[in-house]
């Protein structure tokens, strides 16, 4: 006699109640804050732009989704990464949100049927058309918001590079919509975050900086930038230069962290920051600030708008005091990453 099973029911922490709808999945995004630096090296004199404003004057001018791609599509061939401003919203002092399509041109992506009893798998092709025939592309979409010169972007699954993407996309469409045709490249830096001064701390503070510049460095108004290149000087036909600060006691915390920001930069090729106490660190991905939300998804298909509204609370947290002294209510950074520009 088989024993009964109606009564039966898997305990998932939940009162039954037969009436409840079921739960709304979520889906996991991290975001990611990002300081804009710019590579104004042939600059003798420039002001930093708020990035927000600048963004603003660009889409005025971009009607069409052509007038928002990078590369121009008539330039675009099979192959090339390419990436548009989809649409984007003014919150006006809260900064200027987009969302942003990246593709491959002419990327004819690959399935398979799982069945895990074969030997091998069946690998297709998959031509994505419309009803008339006319190809498609395989798009990755993610979102940014920028205020001053800081962004916060969404992580995208799946794309590598997505930063440099928006990199060369903005400065792409500032160059070609604006006054300014040699407009300097933005470059996205991480943002330290409050924890790794905690973790220096733990760790007995700062005893030794090594750093290292190579020779194709691009020239930086990085001070500790200008100390290894003159050292390279030195020497002829010398390819890199590396040197070490160390300290009897401890070194300052904020400018250990300000010259493993400058590796970040690309003003020096390496940096490591050497702990009394023991261990090291040499990049900021460990530590750089970030923040983990959960949207509902509908249909494999998170709430756009309720991502949104995650991005904007980021943003004010990180400008009212979330990302230490770095970032101003404005958006403004106190230390503007710049790669080359001289200073004034």
């Amino acid at each position: 006699m088989q024993p009964r099973t109606d009564h039966l029911r898997i305990d998932t922490g939940e009162k039954m109640n037969p009436g409840k709808k079921p739960a709304v999945p979520k889906a996991r995004r991290m975001l990611l804050a990002k300081a804009i630096g710019f590579k104004a090296a042939r600059r003798s004199s420039w002001t930093a732009p708020r990035v927000n404003d600048l963004l603003k004057q660009v889409l005025a001018k971009c009607p069409t989704l052509a007038d928002r791609h990078s590369p121009e599509p008539i330039a675009c061939v099979v192959g090339q990464q390419c990436a548009f401003i989809n649409r984007a919203i003014d919150y006006g002092e809260g900064g200027v949100l987009f969302e942003v399509c990246a593709y491959v041109k002419g990327h004819v992506p690959e399935s398979i049927i799982p069945d895990l009893t074969k030997s091998e798998a069946e690998i297709t092709a998959v031509e994505i058309k419309d009803d008339q025939g006319k190809p498609g592309e395989l798009v990755h979409t993610f979102r940014c918001l920028v205020l001053g010169q800081v962004m916060v972007m969404e992580s995208v699954r799946g794309l590598g590079g997505a930063a440099q993407i928006v990199q060369s996309l903005l400065t792409n469409l500032i160059r070609r919509h604006t006054s300014d045709k040699t407009h300097p490249s933005l470059v996205f830096v991480d943002i330290s975050a409050p924890a790794l001064k905690q973790f220096i701390e733990s760790k007995g503070g700062i005893s030794k900086i090594t750093a290292k510049i190579a020779v194709d460095t691009v020239e930086s108004e990085s001070k500790y930038a200008k100390v290894l290149a003159d050292a390279r000087l030195g020497v002829k036909d010398a390819a890199a230069c590396a040197v070490t600060w160390e300290a009897a006691g401890t070194l300052d915390t904020d400018e250990a962290i300000e010259v493993l920001e400058d590796s970040e930069t690309e003003a020096l090729s390496a940096v490591t920051l050497h702990f009394k106490y023991g261990g090291s660190i040499s990049d900021l991905s460990t530590y750089r600030e970030k923040h983990e939300v959960f949207v509902q998804q509908i249909d494999g298909r998170i709430a756009v708008n309720e991502l949104q509204d995650e991005m904007r609370d980021y943003m004010d947290h990180l400008r009212k005091g979330g990302a230490g002294d770095t970032i101003s209510e404005d958006g403004s950074l106190s230390r503007i990453k710049s790669i080359g520009a001289k200073k004034k």
